[in-house]
């Protein structure tokens, strides 16, 4: 079996094929090596240098397309006058918004205030203060766990029996000739 490989001289090796490694054995001189190095390094900045160059222009031509969109000054005062009437929208929607909650919150406050502007600027400590004082009741409230006590007061003398009739008459103090 014949070997199908020759080898090229350094000087053929750096005219012909640049990119055919030189044999690291010891035919090969360092000069020969560091030329190969050489020859790759400045082939790999080539490369480079052609890929910073598409870039660049892509980066040129996108400049250029935002240049010329740029507004101009109609554009901007419009642009200008946008923003305005929909940050006054942006405010109006967040008044609405916390008025309904403030509303749903508390609503016995918002019964006796009536007006949402009121229910919108007032402290929210202070709504919900003015909210309990009017849910209050007079009555104590009733515990689920524990119900109240049902008090009996005394009995209309027409569902009193005999008997219980004539302990009531006991009761009463005599009445006297004055």
């Amino acid at each position: 079996m014949a070997d199908d490989t020759t080898q090229q001289s350094s000087t053929e090796e750096t005219e012909t094929d640049e990119t055919v490694a030189p044999e690291v054995s010891g035919a090969s001189t360092p000069e020969d090596i560091e030329a190969y190095w050489r020859n790759r390094i400045s082939g790999s900045d080539k490369a480079h240098a052609a890929a910073e160059k598409v870039l660049r222009d892509q980066l040129a031509a996108a400049q250029g397309k935002t240049a010329q969109a740029a507004p101009t000054s109609d554009d901007a005062t419009a642009y200008k006058e946008l923003a305005t009437r929909l940050q006054t929208e942006l405010e109006t929607e967040k008044a609405a918004r916390v008025t309904d909650t403030r509303s749903l919150k508390y609503p016995a406050a918002a019964q006796a205030l009536g007006d949402p502007v009121l229910i919108a600027q007032m402290d929210e400590a202070r709504l919900a203060s003015l909210n309990e004082s009017l849910r209050q009741d007079a009555r104590r409230p009733v515990d689920p766990n524990n119900p109240g006590r049902v008090v009996k007061g005394p009995k209309a003398l027409a569902e009193m029996s005999i008997e219980e009739l004539k302990a009531h008459l006991r009761t009463l103090p005599v009445p006297t000739r004055d």
